[in-house]
């Protein structure tokens, strides 16, 4: 039988929030530099035939949502992407030379300012080459609904080692994560949360309450079911 997951409250509320105004993602960026002997201005061409070639997508990066054009769907549910595309997720820019820290923020502004693709697992990984001094970036955008970003942070810092002769770490994407618990302890003070979030940005305006609508109606349709 086809893997098939359904979301709980959480989750679920996190998708129901979801606008083009509030987009409900996290992002990360770190910055590394390229080793001693690395070759600079190739090295990121064989790092990434290196991941792509050897990745093996654990759960729940090769996950997808069920209904992607109806997220608070209350029937929600995550779905292996059998046609996962890790050219689309695991991608390399470049910024214009000379590349310094401001054409950085502006490059990842643009990509942090797009919407999740939620017809497949919502998460992308960006290998920035261009800066100065032998360095290149990673940034890293996940919805939340998939991982939080306590748990996203967890294991980016486990697949980083400070010895470059240790090529064997796997990629966050290798590793799988924990079951995540929904219950009404923690539920409740979530959408409370999202609820005071949707007042603070929206406060006045006809998106504040169909974002309040959608948060609350998601959560009870699903708590029926």
């Amino acid at each position: 039988m086809p893997y098939q997951k359904r979301l709980g409250p959480l989750d679920l509320s996190f998708l129901a929030a979801e606008t083009r105004e509030s987009m409900m993602h996290v992002g990360a960026l770190m910055q590394f530099t390229v080793p001693e002997g690395g070759g600079h201005e190739d090295f990121l061409v064989h790092l990434m035939d290196e991941i792509k070639r050897d990745a093996n997508i654990a759960h729940p990066w090769n996950l997808k949502l069920r209904y992607p054009e109806m997220l608070a769907n209350p029937l929600q549910a995550w779905v292996e992407d059998e046609r996962f595309d890790a050219e689309y997720h695991v991608r390399r820019s470049a910024l214009p030379r000379p590349g310094g820290e401001r054409e950085l923020g502006i490059l990842v502004s643009r990509l942090h300012s797009h919407s999740i693709d939620f017809h497949r697992p919502p998460w992308e990984v960006h290998f920035i080459e261009g800066l100065g001094d032998r360095r290149f970036a990673m940034y890293f955008k996940v919805h939340h609904s998939l991982v939080d970003g306590y748990t996203g942070m967890k294991l980016l810092s486990r697949c980083l080692s400070s010895d470059a002769s240790e090529r064997d770490t796997p990629m966050f994407f290798e590793r799988g994560t924990p079951e995540r618990k929904s219950n009404r302890e923690e539920v409740a003070p979530t959408l409370a949360a999202l609820m005071e979030r949707a007042r603070e940005e929206w406060s006045g305006t006809r998106a504040a309450a169909n974002a309040l609508g959608r948060v609350i109606r998601a959560g009870r349709r699903h708590e029926r079911d």
